[in-house]
């Protein structure tokens, strides 16, 4: 299966070191994304345009969606809903890596059992030259 993932940044700044009280390390992500999702492309939205990508998340979800069978999206905004709920029609597989005290509960519903809280990551994915809060 093909995988790609789709990382919403500002929900991760605002899901990691703000809220969560630890910082992202990236490299650890793009790991575990690779290992546990088999993730083969990640794109990272970062609200600017960069190496010509348009910075917005969803026209990108739909513009790949022939290349990739399923996706994790890395954002529990309930914006996505409207086209994460187009991709599955498509046959697409959806999993979502998101907050869960941030996560709109129609994200939450839509993905059920492919939902991850990204608070139960912490010790995987956090960076190593910090404490937590």
């Amino acid at each position: 299966m093909r995988t790609s993932a789709f990382i919403d940044a500002s929900n991760l700044f605002y899901g990691g070191k703000k809220s969560l009280g630890w910082s992202i390390d990236y490299e650890k992500l793009l790991a575990y994304l690779k290992e546990k999702y088999d993730v083969k492309t990640a794109y990272y939205f970062g609200g600017v345009e960069i190496h010509r990508f348009p910075f917005d998340m969803a026209f990108r979800l739909m513009l790949e969606q022939n290349a990739f069978d399923r996706a994790v999206v890395l954002s529990g905004d309930g914006d996505f809903l409207p086209v994460l709920k187009y991709l599955r029609q498509n046959g697409k597989k959806m999993y979502v890596l998101a907050r869960s005290r941030r996560t709109a509960k129609e994200i939450k519903q839509f993905a059920a059992s492919e939902f991850r809280d990204f608070e139960y990551l912490r010790e995987l994915l956090k960076r190593d030259d910090e404490e937590t809060v």
